[in-house]
């Protein structure tokens, strides 16, 4: 993600005539000398390409305040917001990428063998840190058993350690998240939430104080930042763990009556960046989907359309404002200009120019008549007012 989501955008903005300045996350900066050397391997001009190394904090008001014409950002919701109240005193749009609490809606018709392995798949690749990556997952109730057993089962079978073809996933990235993700799962327990299901922990990527399927919190030695996948079962959708991004390895699943509860939970959030709907009911699933408040749903799958230049991606509420990807990122990327030719440039005036006076009134009257009376006496009427006015005022040099 720190290459791929801000190396399409300098592409296509570069593509698109625009010069560029570019900072990437902090903890990734080599990552932006890699497109820096890319950019300038494919020949571009230099000075259409610039990248910075500055404090996330400093950045963006140093962006705006140095006169770019348009801010994109991808991270999280409060910066975004912070950012586009410093672009609106200056009325400099923005397109920003922010955080997502993506819903996974399992139908009781799911293929759901299919759905277990996606909703690990897409919930815990790259140790749950994609904004467009499973957070809640929804079952109706004639699915649920079957599906958390299942659930359960795929995660005691993931693999987690350094980096090796012989693991599923690594580690989190900084402390901070790991604390965060800690509280989440902690305050979830304390209302109620159940632990039922903890992949393995390998000596080597043991996590320090991470809750147990014993209900305690361990210290254990090792590397901090393994922080196992979890299932948690809620029964409701109070606590932070159900409304504010985790962007860890949980998976919290919840058992729905019907569809309709699906939906409505689903999108009781104050984000919508994707969701996903499973059944093999071509007809349910687009019901449910068009009802999802998310600017991405798949179906039968979740995460993979980001990898899908064609598709925009983006999402309603608090998960940004403005399309990546496809047509719509070449449309952020440019204004429109409309330049409108006379066709008649040798006409001295145009017939509603001044001098104004009732037969001008009369004429173009008489034109809409032509165009749209109803029957043909109100047409020939129009059309010998509107003849008459041409005549009268239409004249060439």
């Amino acid at each position: 993600y720190p290459f791929g989501i801000p190396v399409h955008e300098v592409a296509a903005a570069l593509l698109s005539g625009n010069g560029v300045i570019l900072k990437v996350a902090t903890q990734c900066q080599p990552v932006g000398d890699l497109i820096r050397r890319m950019i300038r391997e494919a020949g571009f001009p230099p000075a259409l390409f610039h990248l910075v190394h500055l404090g996330g904090s400093k950045a963006g008001t140093a962006f705006l305040d140095g006169g770019i014409d348009k801010l994109f950002f991808t991270g999280s919701t409060e910066t975004g917001r912070i950012l586009m109240q410093e672009a609106g005193k200056r009325l400099i749009p923005v397109s920003l990428e922010l955080g997502g609490k993506d819903a996974m809606i399992v139908l009781s018709d799911a293929p759901l063998e299919r759905a277990a392995a996606g909703a690990v798949w897409a919930g815990v690749s790259n140790c749950g840190q994609s904004c467009g990556g499973v957070e809640r997952i929804y079952v109706e109730r004639p699915a649920y058993e079957t599906f958390l057993s299942l659930l359960r089962q795929e995660v005691r079978q993931i693999r987690q350690g350094p980096d090796s073809f012989d693991v599923d996933i690594g580690s989190l990235t900084t402390e901070e998240q790991r604390k965060k993700i800690t509280q989440q799962v902690q305050e979830a327990l304390s209302l109620g939430a159940r632990l039922i299901e903890s992949s393995p922990v390998e000596t080597h990527a043991k996590p320090a104080q991470t809750p147990d399927l014993q209900g305690e919190s361990r210290v254990q030695e090792g590397y901090p930042l393994f922080y196992p996948v979890q299932i948690i079962e809620v029964d409701t959708d109070t606590g932070s763990l159900m409304q504010e991004e985790t962007f860890g390895p949980i998976l919290a699943v919840s058992v729905v009556e019907s569809e309709e509860e699906a939906i409505r939970r689903a999108n009781d959030s104050s984000y919508g960046l994707t969701a996903s709907v499973w059944s093999l009911s071509k007809d349910r699933a687009s019901r449910v989907a068009s009802r999802l408040q998310a600017g991405v749903v798949t179906i039968n799958d979740h995460l993979m359309s980001h990898g899908m230049p064609e598709t925009p991606w983006g999402g309603f509420k608090q998960s940004g404002i403005g399309r990546t990807h496809g047509d719509l990122l070449i449309e952020e990327l440019t204004q429109v200009k409309v330049v409108v030719w006379e066709r008649l440039p040798r006409m001295k005036r145009n017939i509603f120019w001044q001098p104004i006076d009732s037969a001008v009134y009369e004429g173009l009257k008489g034109a809409l008549s032509l165009i749209a009376g109803k029957g043909i006496v109100p047409r020939l009427q129009g059309a010998r007012r509107l003849f008459r006015l041409l005549a009268r005022k239409v004249r060439f040099f």
